[in-house]
């Protein structure tokens, strides 16, 4: 009879462990009552999900462009804390042949104008813009993409938008991709491809809490992607984002000139500077101070001055194309500060070196 009994439990062990080889969907799960019995329990993997942070603020790359006449608008378009918009234009224009265009693209944020572009006709370019830095009070935007011409013309120029989102994301060197999984005692696995010297090379983090990765490479094809293993080794189905690097300061501002139009009027020429990933930086920014500051960490303790000439298409602050003359006005400045600084910003958010000027 102990036999009997003895081959009975046997056999249901074995029953057991073949049920459990033979399905991936579930696992079993102690718990503790009058008696210690066996409860079968759903499989679920942890829950992954994917933020950035730059200079200290959240980012997210979720899509929220569902509905879209890109060659023309997005109306009351919503995003999550802080988003970039992504796309590319182009613009096709007939009379460039014969020497009578001058095409420019614009891009209006709640009707103000945020991103200009001389371009050139046929090609296409891609640009991102931070939301953040035009945020309305009821968090919504009204975007139009816009084309003018320099000079008459008689047949207008053509504009195409495509790849519109705001699901890619322009990273520059340490930001941080932070990763919130729902299961403790997970791991996050982070795949991604870089060029190292011509060759291509996979990479493969396995990374712990809390989760975060410091951007320091440039990510090959601006993807990478990741996924969840939780403690009993359920994987996570893959994810994917899109994030494209630019490690590049934009070039230091080169031939500036101060003029004093009087002691609390100052007029600036400089030529506008080059930046490899958009040809352009996005914003200036410019102060003045008692003494000469060129060190970047100082630049917090100077007194920020804004233009308040209005340069091409009512915009003051935005750049022109790189090697472009510059123009600008400041008015009601201290007159006992002399010297005047300025540095430009690009699209990721890399920041040039100060260049100064005695006024």
């Amino acid at each position: 009879m102990i036999k009997i009994k003895l081959l009975l439990f046997i056999s249901m062990i074995i029953f057991l462990g073949l049920l459990i080889s033979r399905t991936s969907s579930f696992y079993f799960d102690s718990v503790k009552g009058a008696n210690n019995i066996m409860k079968l329990t759903e499989w679920k993997p942890a829950e992954s999900k994917l933020e950035i942070i730059k200079d200290d603020l959240v980012y997210s790359i979720e899509e929220n462009i569902v509905d879209q006449n890109p060659t023309i608008f997005l109306q009351n378009l919503t995003t999550q804390e802080n988003q970039y918009l992504s796309f590319q234009y182009k613009i096709e224009s007939d009379e460039d042949a014969l020497g009578f265009d001058d095409p420019n693209f614009i891009l209006s944020i709640n009707n103000d104008t945020v991103f200009t572009d001389n371009v050139n006709p046929g090609i296409w370019q891609r640009t991102f813009i931070n939301l953040k830095d035009y945020k309305s009070n009821d968090g919504r935007y009204l975007i139009d993409f816009i084309t003018k011409n320099t000079f008459d013309e008689i047949k207008p120029p053509s504009l195409y938008i495509q790849e519109i989102s705001t699901a890619k994301f322009l990273a520059k060197k340490n930001d941080l991709l932070k990763f919130n999984i729902s299961k403790s005692n997970s791991k996050l696995h982070l795949k991604y491809s870089v060029d190292e010297n011509g060759a291509i090379v996979s990479k493969h983090q396995i990374l712990l809490e809390p989760f975060e990765f410091l951007v320091s490479e440039q990510f090959l094809n601006n993807e990478v992607e990741y996924y969840s293993v939780d403690s009993f080794g359920n994987v996570e189905n893959s994810k994917y984002a899109t994030i494209y690097t630019d490690f590049t300061l934009p070039n230091k501002i080169e031939e500036l000139n101060c003029f004093n139009e009087s002691d609390q009027e100052l007029s600036i020429t400089f030529t506008a500077p080059h930046d490899d990933f958009s040809n352009q930086p996005i914003l200036y920014e410019s102060a003045i101070s008692s003494t000469e500051v060129l060190e970047s960490t100082d630049w917090n303790l100077l007194e920020q001055i804004n233009p308040v000439n209005f340069k091409k298409f009512g915009v003051s602050n935005l750049s022109s194309n790189g090697g472009a003359l510059e123009n600008l006005l400041f008015q009601n400045i201290n007159p006992e500060k002399n010297y005047f600084s300025i540095k430009s910003i690009d699209q990721a958010g890399n920041i040039s070196e100060i260049s100064s000027c005695f006024r």
